[in-house]
């Protein structure tokens, strides 16, 4: 990715299996936030060292009308994720209102130039309002790659549903991300918020039971514990 220009990743999918621009795949939208997900690689830069960076330069933030959520941890107890995702692998989270804005913080942000590594950064836009990690302090993201999207289509619209029949809320069910940088090129992400990780169990049952929808996109689902970042609203 070039600086000073910041660019969304282009990419090409094959047209007899891709998510097709006309199928809405959608769950329907109630809100107008956007969660940003940057995923550090410890292995390249420490946790602490990029949460002070964020924290320094925290007015990026407020210009723009953005907010530090906190930071994500998966539990390799709560799915299957062996060979999919590493412990290195550690999410900052953020929420934005204008997508345009994350655009901007992104290249303020200069992570490439400050230290040298180009970490995977995609932004979802939410179906609801993006739960307060203190209340609901468990995350689950699913990275899709759809390759049948009618037969997948008949699949992600049963979740909302799913979730909440557990005690959950489905925040994001949509193709419609916006890929900066990285290595991770979902090109379908659904996200769910839950207050104890048994509901989460709960909810994983039913969906297995609708794996012969799944099984049309090949699938990493992380559920993660969210450390809220405690600051004034805004920060």
């Amino acid at each position: 990715m070039s600086h000073p220009e910041l660019c969304m990743r282009k990419i090409h999918y094959n047209p007899d299996t891709a998510v097709d621009s006309q199928m809405d795949i959608a769950i329907t939208k109630n809100c107008y936030q956007y969660l940003l997900v940057i995923i550090l690689d410890t292995r390249k830069l420490a946790v602490d060292r990029f949460r002070h960076y964020i924290i320094r330069n925290r007015h990026l933030l407020t210009e723009k009308s953005g907010s530090f959520v906190g930071v994500a941890c998966a539990d390799f107890e709560a799915t299957d994720i062996r060979y999919k995702w590493s412990a290195e692998e550690v999410p900052f989270l953020f929420v934005f209102d204008d997508p345009q804005q994350i655009t901007r913080f992104l290249k303020d942000l200069r992570i490439k130039d400050v230290f040298r590594i180009v970490l995977d950064a995609i932004a979802i836009p939410l179906t609801n309002v993006l739960r307060s990690p203190e209340t609901y302090p468990f995350m689950e993201l699913t990275f899709h790659d759809v390759k049948y999207v009618h037969k997948f289509r008949d699949y992600v619209f049963q979740l909302p549903d799913l979730a909440t029949k557990n005690k959950g809320t489905l925040i994001a069910g949509t193709k419609s991300l916006r890929i900066y940088s990285g290595e991770r090129l979902p090109n379908y992400i659904v996200a769910t918020q839950w207050t104890h990780k048994e509901y989460f169990a709960q909810y994983l049952r039913d969906v297995e039971s609708l794996l012969n929808g799944e099984q049309y996109a090949c699938t990493v689902r992380v559920l993660f514990t969210v450390t809220p970042h405690y600051a004034p609203p805004g920060v």
